[in-house]
């Protein structure tokens, strides 16, 4: 199950760049989607209060369905504190609703496949868009979350996106 974990995020992060390929195809005024990948710490307890922070990477696909709501997937690759190996894979569906234009929270349940055992999970989090160029199709965010489950888990990252 551990060797599959980077096969299985790169088979998403492959199906996430094709769809965004085949969706800026479409003759839109307003883009619809967005795709994002991310870098990120999280810090979390291993023994009876003492804690760890850990490095992620993610791949984020949001579609919007109706005013400021989205809905989407979020999926992370959580590495081990030596940064050796991949130590769970979270997939998370999740729903969106933008606040402002660039300042989306979003809600969701995941589930987080761990080398022994697979755990559940509730998301909540924001980020904050900053655009990098005229028509606001590509930005950086950086973002806070919170992941509760056995465990609380708040984290932060910065990711890079595209609308189309």
């Amino acid at each position: 199950m551990r060797e599959l974990r980077p096969v299985c995020f790169v088979v998403l992060a492959t199906v996430v760049a094709a769809t965004a390929t085949l969706a800026a195809q479409e003759t839109e005024a307003e883009p619809r989607n967005t795709a994002t990948v991310s870098m990120g710490r999280s810090r979390g307890e291993i023994e009876h209060g003492v804690e760890e922070v850990t490095s992620a990477i993610g791949a984020d696909y949001m579609r919007r369905v109706k005013g400021r709501w989205e809905v989407g997937v979020q999926v992370d690759v959580d590495f081990d504190r030596n940064g050796s190996g991949a130590e769970a894979f979270l997939v998370t569906p999740v729903v969106s609703y933008a606040i402002t234009e660039r300042w989306p929270v979003f809600l969701g349940a995941g589930v987080a496949f761990e080398e022994d055992h697979t755990l559940g999970f509730l998301r909540a989090g924001t980020e904050f868009a900053f655009p990098l160029d005229k028509k606001r199709r590509w930005f950086i965010a950086p973002g806070v979350f919170l992941d509760v489950g056995s465990e609380v888990t708040p984290s932060v990252m910065v990711a890079l996106g595209h609308n189309f």
